[in-house]
């Protein structure tokens, strides 16, 4: 199927071409990205060298822009003034990680970059207040869903709530929103994280790399588990029953079960700890107002037919429109499915039978899976057609 972007037919001309051009134009051109992120909250941004000139693409609030700067090797130059320029950065041989300020607003930058076939490509990684939600209602999650997560968040009995999903950036959204819920609760909240992104009042934010010690007051405990992975931090909540909530960026959540799984010195013991399952994900919902229909060829008929979805669908596609701003795109929505533990998954998490639990948690009438909830959205033409979107 089609994907589209926002072409924007304008190019970025460099300017000061004299001796001192590279660095002139990349403190420039660095400025300008940083303004303009700011502004429209953008989060990353991707910097590809091509042939003859510079491929720049943004994205903002789930809409892909793309532009062209005429500089054969800008890429590479604004890697060099990064590492030269960037204050009290952490560098290595293949990015930085630095703290700098946008105006009067504290931003977290991650560099990255790697060699392609064309030249280098850039890819930064922007944190900063503005642009992560600090309470539910500012995610993309339906009535029911913020429903059924505060329910779980304030549940009284111990144990732990798995959340994962494959992207980071929704988990870090989740992550400082759930953070925001607690707030207002006279109990002691602990965070453990990598380098904390946004500072939340009255929660104690723990930066993970030191002695790991949950105070035997604490309520509630959340983790960063892609940043923390500590085997005795996790069997000391597990042998505590403890409340705590583990943040895992994984492909399923069969995926991240086995990971906690791995690292666990019993599994019957984190099988019985583990209070609910969360999954979670984010599509991007087809403009209604250029959306255009389409009927399956055979190809696709086949691939529909073995996702479990009707091989009668009409599918749909976009090439944008001015009211998509060219993107093919309407919105993001974020899919959710909570699980309760009960005795099958149980079962299935003690015995490592991991290949299985996608098939325990599907039986659960109760609750949509998210590959089931791509399913539905795929029938509907409310989303394109993919292999990778049926899960």
């Amino acid at each position: 199927m089609r994907h589209s972007v926002q072409r924007d037919t304008r190019k970025i001309e460099p300017e000061n071409r004299g001796d001192n051009a590279v660095g002139l134009d990349c403190a420039r051109l660095w400025s300008q990205f940083l303004d303009d992120s700011l502004h429209r909250q953008v989060r990353v941004i991707h910097v590809e060298q091509e042939d003859g000139f510079c491929r720049i693409r943004t994205r903002a609030h789930g809409l892909l822009s793309e532009q062209k700067l005429d500089s054969a090797t800008f890429a590479s130059d604004l890697i060099q003034y990064l590492q030269q320029s960037l204050p009290t950065a952490t560098v290595t041989d293949t990015g930085l990680v630095s703290h700098i300020s946008i105006g009067q607003v504290e931003c977290q930058i991650e560099c990255s970059w790697y060699e392609a076939l064309r030249g280098q490509v850039l890819i930064i990684r922007l944190h900063h207040q503005r642009n992560i939600p600090e309470s539910l209602e500012q995610t993309t999650l339906d009535p029911n869903a913020l429903m059924v997560l505060r329910q779980q968040l304030h549940r009284k009995d111990g144990g732990l709530m798995i959340i994962s999903g494959r992207s980071s950036e929704l988990l870090c959204d989740l992550y400082y929103a759930l953070l925001g819920e607690l707030t207002a609760l006279d109990e002691k909240v602990v965070s453990f994280e990598s380098a904390p992104r946004k500072t939340i009042s009255r929660i104690n934010q723990v930066v993970s790399g030191g002695l790991y010690v949950v105070p035997d007051d604490t309520s509630h405990v959340f983790i960063d588990w892609q940043q923390t992975r500590n085997s005795e931090l996790l069997n000391g909540l597990v042998s505590r029953y403890q409340r705590a909530c583990l943040f895992v960026q994984a492909h399923s959540l069969p995926d991240a079960i086995r990971q906690l799984s791995d690292l666990s010195h019993s599994e019957r013991q984190l099988a019985t700890n583990i209070s609910t399952l969360v999954e979670i994900d984010r599509v991007w919902l087809i403009c209604p107002h250029c959306a255009l229909a389409q009927q399956p060829g055979q190809l696709e008929a086949r691939l529909l037919k073995e996702n479990g979805i009707d091989a009668n669908s009409t599918l749909n596609y976009a090439n944008g429109c001015s009211t998509c701003e060219y993107t093919g795109f309407s919105e993001a929505k974020t899919l959710i499915a909570p699980y309760e533990n009960n005795d099958l998954l149980r079962q299935r998490i003690e015995a490592r039978a991991h290949d299985q639990l996608q098939s325990a948690l599907a039986g659960n009438n109760k609750v949509l899976t998210i590959k089931q909830q791509h399913q539905a959205l795929i029938s509907a033409g409310m989303i394109e057609f993919k292999l990778a979107a049926s899960g």
